[in-house]
């Protein structure tokens, strides 16, 4: 889906704009908005490029003191992300369903359930991100995290047997308890964990910023949180 999705996605206006191929992100700008009023946009987005072009050195702007506060923010909040633990419930998942009781179908239903609840959490991210704002979703989630994860430790550490397998009724339970830590990852740290330094940077580091902080979660995400 997405090989066949990139072969008729169309290039965005400011992509346009920046190769300097004016008229065709203009045109473009007026497609995707739907009319041709887009005046006040189309100069707001060559601005923009204009004063992306004059930034020199990136990389060296970040690293001046008044940039610091920014790239800290950024890169804490990657590094947080992957200290929720999702990626020890995503991965380990099909063994925790198959310790509770699902047996041989344990990775097929443990991959269609959490990742059901990813994407219908997600949306529920993209609908309430504007109106509670991004503080209220990160601190409400890591709460539900916080709860659910010490409910499903007790859980297991009380009721797991010599034969590693728990009652129905309260595996069903664990089971719930999972999609809850997952959905409340999905609409806060997931997504907002790259909305925000997007937010954050200024203008004349924002490319560079990025950039950075996504090499740093790349090494944190393969060489660290496996351990």
């Amino acid at each position: 889906m997405l090989c066949l999705g990139s072969m008729v996605i169309a290039e965005t206006p400011t992509s346009l704009i920046e190769r300097e191929q004016l008229m065709e992100g203009l045109a473009m700008l007026k497609k995707i908005r739907g009319t041709d009023n887009v005046n006040a946009e189309y100069e707001e987005i060559l601005h923009a490029c204009e004063m992306a072009r004059q930034v020199k050195r990136p990389f060296r702007n970040l690293m001046k003191r008044s940039s610091r506060p920014q790239l800290v923010i950024a890169i804490a909040m990657q590094v947080f992300q992957q200290f929720t633990g999702i990626n020890a419930i995503m991965f380990y998942a099909p063994v925790l369903f198959q310790t509770i009781g699902f047996k041989n179908d344990a990775s097929l239903l443990s991959a269609v359930i959490t990742g059901i609840v990813n994407v219908l959490s997600t949306v529920v991210s993209v609908v309430l991100v504007d109106k509670l704002g991004r503080r209220f979703l990160l601190l409400e989630a890591c709460g539900q995290m916080l709860i659910t994860q010490v409910v499903i430790g007790g859980v297991l550490l009380v009721n797991l047997k010599s034969t590693n397998e728990l009652e129905h009724g309260v595996a069903v339970w664990v089971v719930v308890l999972v999609c809850l830590f997952v959905s409340s990852f999905a609409w806060s740290w997931g997504p907002l964990g790259w909305l925000i330094p997007s937010e954050t940077f200024p203008l004349a580091t924002r490319t560079a910023g990025e950039n950075k902080t996504v090499i740093i979660t790349k090494i944190h995400h393969h060489y660290f949180v496996p351990f």
